[in-house]
């Protein structure tokens, strides 16, 4: 700031300004929000999300917040702090840094994977063999082994239900398209998508985190075909 207010007769075209990155250390266990609303529903159905990123914000949790079957217990997020923040705009019980706490918990019945693409084959397998229900954001898979792991953990609970976030399938145009060629076998069809390119640096296109764009995004639209 010397520099920058002239104190120091110095030169310079730019000036970087660094902060300490331990100040915000992420808590270990999970918290209670005391001002959530947790009241109780006509079922025992808990829930448990991991990941409270754009996605579950804007998409996910406004809309599990208006059914009154499940009760929100548990949201997970990496530093635990937009956990928090989300967990007291939905209602949760708890919010965390911890993923055990919705992996390990045998309170909760359901889990919404709501993260990044590389984890959800091995969260999803973890809850499955524990008997949770789940519900994961496409895709399930990144590599042809977390399939296999997801598609073991089945069959050691096969109670347990699994379903993919492939949403254009419930589409109202979608299901009057299904209806309407639903008799009309075979067929040739044409799917263009405008998805707008990415950034080359984005995460999605990293093999080991996104998949890329086929099997992290056009996954998609091959199910809705």
């Amino acid at each position: 700031y010397a520099l920058i207010t002239g104190k120091m007769e110095e030169p310079f075209l730019g000036v970087v300004l660094e902060y300490p990155q331990d100040e915000e250390k992420p808590a270990s266990r999970k918290v209670a929000l005391a001002d959530a609303d947790y009241s109780t529903p006509k079922t025992d159905l808990r829930l448990g999300v991991l990941g409270a990123g754009n996605y579950a914000k804007a998409v996910f949790l406004p809309i599990i917040r208006k059914s009154k079957q499940v009760k929100l217990d548990t949201i997970i997020s990496a530093s635990g702090m937009s956990a928090a923040s989300a967990g007291r705009q939905f209602g949760f019980k708890y919010a965390s840094s911890t993923e055990a706490d919705v992996l390990d918990n045998s309170d909760i019945d359901v889990v919404a994977i709501l993260n990044r693409h590389q984890l959800h084959a091995d969260q999803t397998s973890h809850c499955l063999a524990q008997g949770k229900h789940v519900y994961c954001e496409k895709p399930l898979a990144i590599t042809d082994s977390g399939l296999v792991k997801v598609v073991d953990a089945m069959k050691t609970n096969p109670q347990a239900k699994v379903m993919v976030g492939f949403n254009r399938r419930f589409a109202p145009m979608a299901m009057k398209m299904k209806d309407f060629f639903n008799e009309r076998d075979p067929m040739h069809v044409h799917y263009r998508v405008n998805a707008g390119a990415l950034p080359d640096q984005h995460w999605l296109h990293d093999p080991t985190q996104g998949g890329g764009r086929i099997i992290g995004e056009g996954c998609h639209f091959i199910d809705f075909v």
